[in-house]
This record gives structure tokens, sequence and C-alpha cells, in this order.
């Protein structure tokens, strides 16, 4: 008799650990990041901070596609521990591309770069990385970035991300010329998709 209970026991125990194995199970919450090395120091976003979604968007003006996020740390008041991502492009978003910010394209016959990319620690000191690599006197300018999509699901996205920022900014002399390089960057983020 105690067999026969021990053997139901186990043949139940496997069944319940087989039935929460198999099958594709929704993310849960606590999966979401965006991480990333800033100047050789580890940064990293997850569920304990406020984490908006990624947007996938169609501007029907222009028909440019966007994919969009702004990541803000446990506390941030918005000026300070925040990154975000704008990526621009002329067809719907693809896993495996790689997305530059330098290959430019054209709004209303002015060259654009592809990605902003804006990064804030958490004393406030903002870089970023917006500007199109050109001459321009008194000025330093060696804005990069790039982005690639590992993933693309209904529910959400995953990635890939470096960058070249450059800061800190100030509104007395401007944006300074202290380069803040992204590596390793790694996101997956729930995705709202807003294309038709």
């Amino acid at each position: 008799m105690k067999n026969r209970h021990l053997l139901f026991l186990i043949v139940g125990l496997a069944l319940t650990l087989h039935s929460c194995s198999s099958g594709e199970d929704p993310q849960p919450e606590s999966d979401w990041y965006v991480k990333f090395q800033a100047n050789g120091t580890a940064v990293a976003y997850s569920i304990d901070s406020p984490i908006q979604p990624m947007g996938f968007s169609l501007d029907q003006s222009t028909g440019l596609y966007l994919a969009s996020t702004i990541i803000l740390g446990e506390g941030s008041d918005g000026t300070r521990d925040f990154f975000n991502i704008y990526l621009w492009n002329n067809e719907p978003f693809v896993v495996g591309q790689s997305y530059e910010m330098q290959d430019l394209f054209s709004i209303n016959g002015a060259p654009s770069v592809r990605i902003h990319m804006n990064y804030a620690d958490s004393e406030g000191n903002l870089y970023n990385a917006v500007l199109r690599q050109r001459e321009i006197a008194g000025m330093k300018i060696t804005d990069d970035a790039s982005l690639r999509f590992t993933a693309i699901t209904p529910e959400y996205v995953e990635g890939v991300f470096t960058g070249n920022l450059l800061g800190p900014m100030s509104n007395v002399t401007g944006r300074g010329d202290e380069e803040l390089v992204i590596s390793s960057g790694i996101f997956r983020l729930p995705l709202v998709n807003q294309i038709p």
C-alpha cells in the first residue's frame, strides 16, 4: 500500500513538472530589462524601475517608421537616471538588420541621422548622440549609434545596441566634448505596436 501511494506521488509530481516546463509560456514581467556598459561601468534597468515599453509607430505624413523607448531609473524625475532611443526607418523593422545612426536618410530634403540616443547618469549629467558627423568649427561631433533587433514578436522585442555619446549638456555652455561610450547594450522590452 505504501509503495502504491509513493508511486502515485512520484507520477503526479512528474506530470506536474512536465506540464510546467512544456509549451511556450508568456514572458514574465520580471524579464524586461535594458543593460549596457557606460564607459565600462555597468548600467541596468529592470522591473524595479518604471520601464515603459518599446513602441513601434508609423508617421503617415513622412512615411517613416519609428521605434522608441524611454527608460527611467527607480526614483528618476526625468532629469537624471534615464536612457532613451529613437530609431527611424523607411521600412518596417526586421530582425537581424543593423540600423546605423550615420546611415543618413532625407526628411524634406535635409539629411538626418537614423538614431537618437540619450543617457543621463544618476547625477543628471546628460550625454547624447543626435548629430550627423561633419566638420563644424569648435565642435566635436563623433556621435554614433547602432541597434539590431534579435527578436520581434507581438508581445515583446529583444535587441543589442552601442553608442558614442557626447556631453555633458549644459544650459550655459551647450554640449560638452567628453565622450561616453555605450557598449554591450542588450534589451528585452514589451512591445506596443501601433503600425497599421
